[in-house]
């Protein structure tokens, strides 16, 4: 049995993309017999952070999804551009 993380959850394709497996999980989808899912981790934006490092230790598979990268490239960017200034002005 296959646990799987999905990382943007909340947005388009993550939320279709977990209904899908959990019809598979539950059994009501039967195109797929051979997948036998266990668990799927739903991780968004506006999750805990700490849940994250507990889905990723359990996780044996991980789709993330292109909104969220988006989302954490933009956010470390902010962050290293915030840094950068600070250490210019401090």
């Amino acid at each position: 049995m296959i646990n799987i993380l999905i990382t943007g959850a909340k947005g388009f394709v993550g939320k279709n993309l977990c209904v899908s497996l959990k019809n598979i999980r539950d059994g009501f989808d039967k195109t797929r017999p051979n997948i036998q899912i266990n668990d799927i981790y739903e991780y968004d934006v506006d999750s805990d952070p700490a849940s994250l490092d507990e889905y990723c230790k359990n996780a044996d598979f991980v789709f993330k999804s292109n909104a969220f990268i988006i989302f954490l490239r933009w956010y470390c960017s902010v962050g290293r551009l915030i840094k950068s200034l600070s250490q210019i002005s401090g």
